[in-house]
């Protein structure tokens, strides 16, 4: 298999970062989740508009960009095992772009509206069962249906522990573009910040 690894793009004031996976649908998450249909409802990150990038899920501030393609992965790079939900996203807040360039946010979380959610155990809706629990040597979890993806978090505990961009990948991408100097303006095509 062929990786593709993260891609990052200085656009001008905007920064690109493509084939990001923000979530791998078929692996049990620490929210004890899973998400079958993920598949089916990826185009609803940019369908019917492209869905904002939040800080921790919190829609009362501006977002720190947008969703600009999303498509599903059949094999994670992050994790060989699953699926993945991969991304690319433009950032458009200049104060963020430097916070990211600096690794201070790396990971990521997903706001979906649900369908539904049954029990991994009974297949039901509503039973007794708890999440995380094992029954007869089976750990319980829920199914959730996605309806639509409504936004993508940057946040600092994600409950899916693959869903990140490493960090050495953002450093080697600043080294590689800040040359000689990421304050010299007339030479870099970084934010001086970077």
């Amino acid at each position: 298999m062929a990786t593709k690894k993260i891609k990052l793009e200085w656009d001008g004031d905007e920064l690109i970062i493509r084939n990001v996976e923000v979530s791998h649908p078929s692996k049990v998450n620490a929210n004890f989740r899973t998400y079958p249909n993920a598949r089916q409802k990826v185009k609803t990150f940019v369908k019917p508009y492209n869905k904002k990038v939040l800080l921790w899920h919190n829609e009362m501030v501006d977002p720190v960009g947008y969703v600009e393609n999303a498509y599903y992965r059949k094999q994670s790079i992050n994790d060989p095992e699953t699926d993945a939900v991969v991304v690319d996203i433009r950032l458009v807040d200049k104060n963020f772009i430097e916070k990211f360039l600096k690794g201070v946010y790396n990971t990521f979380s997903i706001g979906a509206v649900s369908e539904k959610s049954v029990c991994s155990i009974c297949g039901e809706e509503n039973c007794d069962h708890i999440p995380g629990q094992v029954y007869d040597g089976n750990l319980c979890y829920r199914k959730t249906y996605l309806d639509k993806y409504v936004e993508l978090s940057f946040v600092t505990v994600p409950a899916d522990e693959n869903a990140f961009i490493p960090i050495e990948e953002v450093r080697n991408y600043c080294l590689l573009y800040t040359s000689p100097s990421p304050r010299d303006l007339s030479t870099s095509r970084m934010p001086s910040s970077a």
